[in-house]
């Protein structure tokens, strides 16, 4: 999992209390501009600040099918890859892949709305445990209609639908030999074994 860099406290005040600070979106990008983190190298997860993972040749390669086989679906210039998107007011991530509604370039001015992302994907190696927590919940909490975890040491996908305030209410999990049908375009397939090495 991805390190936290500034942590929020353990809901249980029985064990050791530590000082309180979740950092809203606004301020973590206020120490993006004033040189305090280093813009992608950081993200922000339920007022976390994380420090992210360096990518290996595996993680690599799945994001590379994933914008592949999501761009030929949806359109190339729909799909954002391993940049910020706003989701919360605490949530600032940098997921793999984007989905969004309109093309890119109507997002120069201005971030996306959470109603435009339709679909995030991380591909997730050294950061398994991280993206099946913290960022179902950071994400289904905002919303976000579907969330996909393609899960490489294990050769799996897990996908996330029905954001509720506590994560998503469904998770389906499939193996190589499956195939899902995106929320947003249910008339396509995608095949697991397609996004894996």
């Amino acid at each position: 999992m991805a390190s936290a860099l500034l942590e929020r406290p353990m809901a249980d005040e029985t064990k050791t209390k530590r000082p309180v600070k979740l950092w809203t979106r606004e301020q973590y990008r206020q120490l993006i501009t004033n040189g305090f983190l280093q813009d992608g190298k950081v993200e922000l997860i339920n007022g976390e600040i994380w420090e992210k993972m360096g990518q290996g040749r595996r993680h690599t390669l799945v994001v590379t099918r994933i914008f592949k086989l999501l761009g030929l679906i949806f359109g190339f210039d729909r799909i954002q890859s391993q940049s910020s998107l706003p989701v919360a007011e605490y949530g600032d991530p940098e997921p793999d892949a984007a989905l969004l509604a309109k093309n890119l370039d109507q997002y120069l001015e201005m971030d996306p709305t959470i109603d435009e992302m339709l679909l995030v994907v991380e591909a997730s190696d050294s950061t398994l445990s991280g993206d099946l927590t913290d960022k179902v919940l950071q994400y289904g909490s905002a919303g976000i209609p579907e969330y996909w975890v393609v899960d490489i040491p294990n050769r799996l996908l897990h996908i996330f639908r029905q954001p509720i305030e506590t994560g998503y209410a469904e998770e389906t999990i499939l193996n190589t030999g499956d195939e899902v049908r995106p929320l947003a375009a249910p008339e396509k397939t995608v095949r697991v074994a397609d996004l894996l090495p």
